[in-house]
């Protein structure tokens, strides 16, 4: 109410207010505010034991998937030299000089009598020179080299015995080097194709490193390539690595018999893992390792066959193999994969019987595959440049019909592993070699080709096809990769690569049987069209091993934007590598060209991809729920035995994090932000009532007002002091004006 300028409030003091303030209201206070901390806290402990968990499976995903070392691998043979190689660029088998048995992977860390080392990289087609690069090295322990005896005489000795075809090799270029030590002999050889004609103008050429060990000769050679363009890269890193130790020579030696079963026995299974190389919202590296390495699948790929041509037998027992990558598509069992895994196309089958009869000194399977495909020989034979001439035979011999070629006897394995194990390799080449089928089981598949866009030594002046296939195995409820597009990507963006590269090869099919999917990255450097071709190809620095050709190649938006295909060395002049990503639209331009449907949608990706999530966040009881359900969709999971047994370790440790009902959370955060409320405000009350009490007790000046203005009396703040006698522990009624 106002009376002129003057708004007086009653208020109502009571002995209570004499005091400053009151232990209830600031005990509330300290009450609530004690609350809100201790959920602060615990709401940080959750966190903190969140984060801990989420840490603990990342390393654990991190330590499951692997990754390919940078570390040289060691070779020592005991007859005294030793060397190491790259094994994310090379495959190696060792003959055992004593025993004759082969040793491949990892069995080469054990010091043996190794007489015969071969070292396999597959470089894409180039103009200068096509097909797949092998490096042997040879020791002779049986052949003494004589006194005075020069390196050349020794070199021209080791050349004439390693089963190469008349005319002897000419050597064109001739300089001695020096490695730790050891003085080798390099020259170039160039060796011209028997007969004359077409035959006679097809000329290959390759290197030759020769030293003496301990009196014996050693030859590293490159394989024969028409046109020469050799990975000198790989050997000069050979080469320079190879030294002399302490270590003391087998005294045994190999019969004839056991030399000869092992050569017959070595070639297949060389070429079987010898595999040509072109190679949770969690999209980083490890978060993708997680998330799809189990839709990716190792493939075998193993054939013998004899061919026909018009009805003309043009080559008998043909065998050779393969092995790769590849990643569901479809959750009824379709995988993509490389053509160069996955197919056995007569074909390719007979041109590579033809071109290495070639580059071995023998072109007349050549010029019969051109009479046969209809050239005329006459009109090749004034064709100088060899790319073009090869180019020009294969095309047309991919333009023959279907019909005129035929496999009187063929048999193909073609194997997907589903998880960890592999076929057992011997009884695997054994089964092929006697044109028998390999027994499958429900880890080891039988596929069966759905179509493919391929064609064998494609790029020697231009490409004419992709390098895509599309296999099936039967079953379902299989996980899968997510499918993007070139455009997820740019110059700069981060690459992931999964497959079985060394360990496919590695992975001691012989000794241990075991491998599991590897982990590379890397970035785009560049997005080019293939040569001749407006498809393009995604050019990284990511490395494409061996094995990995056919493997899916992750963007950081977490699909699939390429097929890992191509490994190329500068060109043969040695100046670093190129890998190349094939576009993941040519597989989709293949898949709808052939009638395949691409259907991704996956019940067990869905599955797994929340277990992971739940995993990734430690909630692993959750997480153990979700593995369950996969699998029972799908028993073969790759990867599930060491989630499900880290799940249950981590929880074992205490290591859960524990899950709070969000709506349980906010109403007590609610209760205690209103607890904290009502505390300030009966604090703010009773401060100013015990400021009105401090004015009537005479602790402050007041004006007495009109009580017929305000009945039942009281006091009036004014600025003239007045003093008012207040009767101590009564109460009052008291106005003042604001």
């Amino acid at each position: 109410m106002k009376t002129d300028t003057a708004y007086t409030k009653r208020v109502a003091i009571k002995p209570k207010h004499a005091k400053s303030y009151r232990k209830r209201h600031y005990g509330l206070l300290v009450i609530a505010v004690v609350a809100m901390l201790s959920l602060f806290g615990l709401l940080i402990t959750i966190r903190v034991q969140i984060d801990a968990g989420a840490t603990d499976s990342r390393n654990f995903v991190a330590s499951t998937f692997e990754r390919p070392t940078s570390t040289a691998q060691p070779v020592v043979s005991t007859y005294g030299f030793g060397l190491k190689y790259d094994p994310r660029r090379l495959y190696v088998s060792a003959v055992d000089g004593s025993s004759g048995k082969l040793y491949i992977g990892y069995e080469l860390t054990t010091p043996r009598a190794y007489k015969l080392l071969k070292f396999s990289t597959k470089l894409a087609p180039t103009r200068s020179g096509i097909g797949p690069d092998t490096i042997s090295l040879e020791y002779y322990p049986d052949r003494a080299v004589g006194a005075g005896q020069s390196l050349g005489s020794v070199e021209s000795s080791a050349v004439a015995t390693t089963g190469q075809s008349a005319p002897m090799p000419q050597p064109a270029q001739t300089e001695v080097v020096t490695f730790n030590g050891i003085n080798f002999q390099r020259t170039s050889w160039r060796q011209a194709a028997e007969g004359g004609g077409l035959s006679g103008q097809l000329t290959s050429e390759f290197v030759t490193y020769t030293a003496i060990i301990n009196n014996h000769p050693l030859l590293l050679r490159t394989s024969p390539r028409l046109g020469g363009n050799l990975a000198t890269t790989d050997v000069a890193a050979l080469v320079s690595s190879i030294t002399t130790g302490d270590v003391t020579a087998s005294s045994a030696t190999p019969t004839a018999t056991v030399v000869a079963a092992t050569t017959r026995s070595r070639s297949l299974l060389d070429d079987l893992l010898f595999a040509p190389v072109s190679a949770s919202q969690m999209f980083d590296s490890q978060g993708i390792s997680a998330l799809y390495a189990p839709a990716v699948v190792k493939i075998y790929n193993a054939y013998c066959m004899d061919i026909a041509i018009k009805g003309q037998l043009f080559v008998q027992a043909a065998c050779s193999g393969t092995s790769g990558s590849g990643f569901f598509v479809g959750g009824n069992g379709v995988i993509a994969t490389n053509g160069h895994v996955a197919t056995a196309d007569p074909r390719d089958v007979a041109i590579q019987a033809a071109y290495t009869a070639a580059i071995g000194g023998n072109g007349q399977q050549l010029a019969t595959l051109a009479e046969l495909a209809g050239l005329d020989v006459a009109q090749l034979s004034k064709i100088t440049d060899n790319d073009i001439l090869l180019d020009t035979i294969f095309s047309a011999v991919y333009a023959m019909p279907d019909s005129e070629f035929t496999t009187p006897r063929a048999v193909q394995n073609l194997l997907v592993g589903l998880d960890s194990s592999d076929p057992d390799v011997n009884k695997l080449l054994d089964a092929t070699k006697a044109y028998q089928t390999y027994p499958s089981n429900d880890d080891i598949r039988p596929a069966r080709l759905l179509a493919a866009d391929y064609r064998a030594f494609d790029g020697i002046i231009r490409y004419h096809n992709s390098d895509v296939a599309l296999i099936q195995i039967s079953g379902r409820n299989f996980p899968v990769a997510r499918l993007g597009s070139l455009g997820d990507v740019s110059q700069g963006s981060s690459l992931s690569i999964l497959g079985y590269p060394v360990a496919a090869s590695e992975n001691a099919v012989v000794a241990r049987n075991i491998s599991a999917v590897t982990l590379t990255s890397g970035k785009v450097s560049a997005i080019k069209s293939a040569n001749g071709d407006s498809r393009q190809l995604i050019e990284t620095d990511t490395t494409i091993g061996h094995g990995n050709s056919g493997g899916p190649v992750f963007g950081d938006k977490g699909s699939v934007v390429g097929i890992a295909t191509y490994t190329i060395d500068g060109s043969g002049s040695g100046n670093g590598t190129f890998n190349y990503i094939r576009d993941i639209a040519d597989l989709q331009a293949l898949a709808t060209t052939a009638g395949v449907p691409l259907r991704t949608a996956s019940t067990t990706q869905d599955t797994w991809q929340q277990a992971v999530a739940a995993f990734d966040s430690a909630h692993y009881h959750k997480a153990l729920t979700l593995f369950a359900a996969v699998r029972q969709l799908y028993p073969q999971h790759p990867t599930l035995d060491s989630f499900v047994g880290r799940a249950e370790k981590n929880i074992a440790d205490g290591k859960e994090a524990r899950d709070i009902p969000l709506g349980l959370l906010f109403a007590a955060a609610a209760g205690m932000l209103m607890l904290a409320g009502l505390a300030v405000f009966l604090i703010v009350r009773h401060h100013g009532k015990h400021q009105v009490y401090k004015l009537a007790s005479g602790q402050a000046t007041a004006t007495p007002v009109d009580p017929t203005i305000h009945p039942g009396g009281g006091f009036h703040y004014s600025a003239t002091p007045a003093v008012v006698p207040v009767v101590a522990n009564s109460p009052h009624i008291v106005h003042h004006s604001r």
